[in-house]
C-alpha cells in the first residue's frame, strides 16, 4: 500500500528523464496538453519536478476544429489549468479545415499538431517539446506496426527522445498508473469520445486486442515495451554501421542526391543493407513517413534483379534508380539514361559525373583475341 500517493509515478518519470537525458538544466519545455488524462498527468509531474530539473514550462494546446461543440470547452479547460499553475499558455486553432471524413485524418491531425508544437517551441525560444505518450501507447504502436508488416526498425516503436528535442517523459508509465496518479492527486481531465471509435486501428488494438492479450499474459504491455527497447538498441547499432558504410561509398557533397556502387551494396549483410536503404531514402526524401518494409524490400529486389537499368517510385517523391553498377536515390523523375554520355580519351583515372564514380583504364599488353 502506498504511503505517499503519486510518489511512485513521479519517481518513474524522474528516472526516465535522467536515463534518457531528456532535459538539461535551464531548458524551456513546451508541454503538449490536450486535456486528456495522459497530458494532464505529464503537466502535473513536470510542474512538481520543475525546480529539481531547473526548467521553465510552457503549456501548448491546439484546437483541431473537428468538434465545434467541445473544442472551445477543451481549450478553456487547458487554459484554466495553465493559469492555475501560473504557466504561460499558447493556443491556436488550425486553419486546415479538417473534418471527420477527411482521408488519413489521424495522420493529418498529427502532422498539424507537431507543426504547431514546433512553431511554439521557436516562438518561445524553447529547447524541448514534451508529449504524454505512455507505455501503453508504446505497446499499441508495436502491435500496429507488426500488423501492418513492419521490420525491426518499426518494432523499435516510439523513441523516448527524437532529434534531441521531442521528449516522452511518461514512456515508462502504464495508462493504469497514470489514472492512479490522477486519482491520488484529485486531478480532473477530459475524455475524448473519439478514443472509443474502433474504426481506427489504434483504438481497435487498445479496446479489443490488448485486453485479449492481457487475458493470456497480464504483463503484455510491459513485455511489448521491453521488445521496443531491445529493437531500438539493435536499430541504433545497425544504423551506425549503415552510416559508416554510406560515408565510405557515397560521393561527398551530393546533398539529397544519394548514390553508391551496386556490388558493394549487394555484399552487405541484409540487416545492414536495409538500414542503408532507409538512410538513403531519408536523405533523398527528407522523411521516412509512409516508408514501410515493403518499399525497402522492393529496392533490394531491384538491386538483386537482372535488369541493368530500372527504377522505382517510392514515398515522399523519391525515385530509386539502378543504372548498371550504381544505385541512385533522388527526387524528381529520372531522365533517360541514353541521354547521358561522357568522352574518355584514353588510359588514366576518370570521374564519371553522371554516375558519381571514378573509373581507371589501363592498357594491358600481350592479350590475344580469338575469332
Amino acid at each position: 500500500m502506498k504511503t505517499d500517493p503519486g510518489q511512485d509515478e513521479i519517481k518513474t518519470v524522474r528516472q526516465t528523464i535522467f536515463h534518457y537525458r531528456m532535459i538539461e538544466p535551464g531548458d524551456r519545455v513546451v508541454v503538449a496538453v490536450s486535456g486528456g488524462p495522459d497530458s494532464v498527468c505529464l503537466l502535473d509531474i513536470l510542474f512538481r519536478l520543475r525546480h529539481e530539473l531547473k526548467v521553465e514550462l510552457v503549456v501548448a494546446h491546439l484546437d483541431h476544429g473537428l468538434r465545434p461543440d467541445v473544442d472551445a470547452s477543451e481549450t478553456r479547460f487547458v487554459g484554466d489549468l495553465a493559469e492555475s499553475l501560473s504557466l504561460p499558455f499558447v493556443t491556436r486553432k488550425t486553419e486546415a479545415h479538417l473534418t471527420l471524413e477527411t482521408a488519413s485524418l489521424e495522420e493529418k491531425a498529427r502532422d498539424l499538431r507537431y507543426a504547431f508544437l514546433r512553431s511554439v517551441k521557436a516562438e518561445q525560444a524553447a529547447q524541448k517539446i514534451a508529449t504524454g505518450h505512455t507505455l501503453d501507447d508504446q505497446a499499441e504502436t508495436v502491435l500496429m506496426r507488426l500488423i501492418r508488416g513492419s521490420g525491426s526498425s518499426g518494432l523499435a516503436g516510439i523513441p523516448p527522445v527524437r532529434n534531441q528535442t521531442m521528449i516522452r517523459p511518461l514512456i515508462d508509465l502504464t495508462r493504469d498508473a497514470v489514472r492512479e496518479y490522477l486519482s491520488a492527486q484529485g486531478l480532473s481531465f477530459l475524455t475524448d469520445a473519439s478514443n472509443k471509435d474502433p474504426t481506427y486501428l489504434r483504438n481497435h488494438i487498445r479496446l479489443n486486442l490488448i485486453p485479449g492479450l492481457k487475458a493470456i499474459q497480464p504483463n503484455v504491455v510491459e513485455h511489448l515495451g521491453r521488445t521496443a527497447e531491445l529493437m531500438r538498441a539493435e536499430k541504433t547499432y545497425l544504423a551506425q554501421e549503415a552510416a559508416r558504410w554510406l560515408a565510405r561509398w557515397t560521393p561527398a557533397g551530393k546533398g539529397r542526391d544519394v548514390r553508391f556502387p551496386l556490388d558493394q551494396f549487394k555484399a552487405l549483410p541484409e540487416a545492414i543493407s536495409r538500414h542503408v536503404v532507409r538512410q538513403a531514402l531519408l536523405a533523398a526524401g527528407g522523411t521516412l513517413r509512409r516508408v514501410s518494409l515493403v518499399h525497402i524490400e522492393a529496392v533490394e529486389h531491384m538491386a538483386d534483379g537482372e535488369k541493368p537499368q530500372t527504377s522505382l517510385t517510392l514515398p515522399n517523391g523519391v525515385w530509386a534508380i539502378r543504372r548498371y553498377g550504381i544505385l541512385h536515390f533522388t527526387t524528381g523523375k529520372p531522365g533517360d539514361p541514353a541521354d547521358y554520355s561522357q568522352r574518355i580519351d584514353g588510359p588514366g583515372q576518370w570521374r564519371v559525373k553522371g554516375l558519381g564514380v571514378v573509373i581507371r583504364l589501363e592498357e594491358v599488353q600481350g592479350l590475344a583475341v580469338s575469332e
